[in-house]
C-alpha cells in the first residue's frame, strides 16, 4: 500500500484542467515523464486519476525506484515529481487447505475456508495499513483486479470482521457446482494481488 501527499497543489479527479491542480501517478522503474507530453497508462504508470491519494502497488521482490508524478485532468505530465528506491523483501502469498478441489457438501453443512498467508496481517477493515487486510469469498467469479474496490454482492462475500478462516452457510451458495476464490483487500475493501487458486465445490441437497 502507497500513500501519497501534496503541498500547495489540489487533488482532483481526472476530466477538467484546472490551474494548479491535478492527480498522482506512480511510475515504476522509469524515468519521469517530460512536463507537457502524455503521461502512458501501463504497467510501469499507474493512474489515479480518480483524485486518491493511496494505492495498491504490486512489487515483485528486489530493488525498485518509484516516482511520483502530477498530472492535470488530461493526463498531461505536471513538473512536480519525487522519486524514491524501494526494496521489496519478501512478497506475500496465500494458498488455501481447506476446502480442496473437488470437495461435497449438504446444503445444511457450514463450509470453513482455511487460508494460508504469509507475511500479510489479516485484520478488520476500516483502516488501511501496510501489508493488511481481510478476506472476500469470490464465487463463480475472476479475482478483482489489483486496487480495484471488491463490491459487495451474492458473488462477493466480504469478511470485514477480520476472521482468518471464514465460514460460508453452504445453502447460502445454492446447490451445484461453484468456483471458488478468497481474494484479500486492504481496510478500503481495495483489492490485493493476492488470491488463492481457483476450486471448484459442489453442494447437494
Amino acid at each position: 500500500m502507497a500513500f501519497f501527499e501534496a503541498e500547495n497543489f489540489t487533488v482532483e479527479e481526472a476530466g477538467n484542467v484546472n490551474e494548479g491542480a491535478g492527480h498522482f501517478h506512480v511510475l515504476i522503474d522509469t524515468g519521469q515523464v517530460e512536463a507537457g507530453e502524455t503521461i502512458p497508462n501501463d504497467d510501469q504508470h499507474l493512474h489515479f486519476g480518480d483524485g486518491s491519494k493511496q494505492g495498491v502497488l504490486d512489487l515483485e521482490p528486489g530493488d525498485h525506484e518509484l516516482t511520483l508524478q502530477m498530472g492535470d485532468g488530461e493526463h498531461t505530465a505536471l513538473a512536480l515529481t519525487d522519486t524514491q528506491s524501494v526494496t521489496v523483501e519478501g512478497s506475500a502469498s496465500i494458498n488455501l487447505d481447506a476446502p480442496q478441489d473437488g470437495d461435497m457438501f449438504s446444503t445444511e453443512e457450514t463450509i470453513t475456508f482455511e487460508p494460508v498467508v504469509e507475511n500479510f496481517l489479516i485484520e478488520e477493515a476500516g483502516e488501511v495499513t501496510q501489508n493488511a487486510g481481510h478476506h472476500h469469498l469470490l464465487v463463480n467469479t475472476d479475482p478483482v483486479d489489483t486496487g480495484i474496490v471488491i463490491p459487495s454482492d451474492d458473488q462477493h462475500l466480504h469478511f470485514g470482521d477480520g476472521t482468518k478462516m471464514p465460514e460460508v452457510d453452504a445453502s447460502e451458495l445454492g446447490t451445484g457446482d461453484h468456483e471458488v476464490i478468497i481474494q484479500v483487500a486492504n481496510g478500503a475493501h481495495e483489492a490485493y494481488p493476492l488470491a488463492t487458486e481457483p476450486i471448484t465445490i459442489t453442494i447437494e441437497e
